[in-house]
């Protein structure tokens, strides 16, 4: 389990600094959902226990968001990004 949970840490600060070196107008949730479903596999996370809740701005307001293309939003500057996952 620790072992575990070390590797999801180590995805999470790599999504982390990714993040920092973006253009949030260039990215939407769902391309944030795809980046740490990337990291987390490079890390040899074969799957996770819940589905990624990845709202930003008025998004992460809603109780158990989740991104579909219809609802995918992008990111802009100053948003507030909610990442609730389960590595």
């Amino acid at each position: 389990m620790r072992s575990a949970h070390h590797r999801d840490g180590v995805a999470m600060v790599r999504l982390l600094a990714w993040l920092d070196r973006q253009d949030p107008a260039a990215l939407s949730e769902i391309d944030v959902v795809r980046q740490l479903e990337g990291l987390r596999r490079d890390q040899g996370i074969l799957d996770i226990s819940f589905d990624t809740i990845m709202g930003a701005g008025p998004n992460g307001a809603i109780v158990h968001y989740r991104v579909t293309e219809a609802t995918n939003r992008r990111l802009a500057a100053g948003d507030l990004l909610l990442i609730d996952s389960g590595g």
